[in-house]
């Protein structure tokens, strides 16, 4: 299965342009989140993921996962996306592709711990995984990185 992950800010993402280098159809313009620029670059080149997993801190949840008055959270930009993607894959309206999972702040040992644990449990067996880190937080990537080496050996993941 292939499997989009990317671990979702606190700080507010404002609308942007993202482009691939040298590649002008591949331009993602006036978007908020760069998951879904991403995911829609990815779409274009014909590179459609199984699973969307947002990883989402409480306080990463209440700024960017729900929306607001002022501007739509990611979940409702994702859903948006999860639309199009069924079409594509002929997928029943029922399934979601789409989720999003808590994790804690990591401010103590245990958390880290709990993160690893949960990460790891969003990878299962021979999963290929596009990994996004563009707006983590400091040590995030990194853990995330030995999560998903330690799943290429215990899972087969890629």
């Amino acid at each position: 299965m292939l499997k989009f992950i990317s671990l979702l800010g606190t700080n507010a993402y404002l609308p942007c342009n993202y482009y691939v280098r040298g590649r002008e159809d591949l331009k993602v313009e006036n978007c908020r989140y760069v998951q879904k620029a991403i995911l829609d670059i990815l779409k274009r080149e014909n590179i459609v993921p199984d699973k969307i997993v947002i990883f989402t801190t409480e306080e990463a949840y209440k700024n960017n996962w729900i929306g607001n008055e002022e501007k739509p959270g990611l979940r409702e930009e994702l859903e948006k996306f999860e639309k199009e993607i069924k079409e594509i894959k002929g997928m029943n309206a029922g399934e979601s592709i789409v989720e999003s999972v808590s994790i804690p702040n990591g401010t103590k040992e245990e958390d880290l711990w709990d993160i690893f644990r949960i990460i790891l449990d969003q990878i299962e067996e021979n999963d290929e995984i596009i990994f996004d880190i563009t707006h983590s937080f400091r040590y995030l990537p990194m853990l995330v990185f030995i999560v998903i080496n330690y799943a290429r050996v215990v899972k087969n993941a890629n």
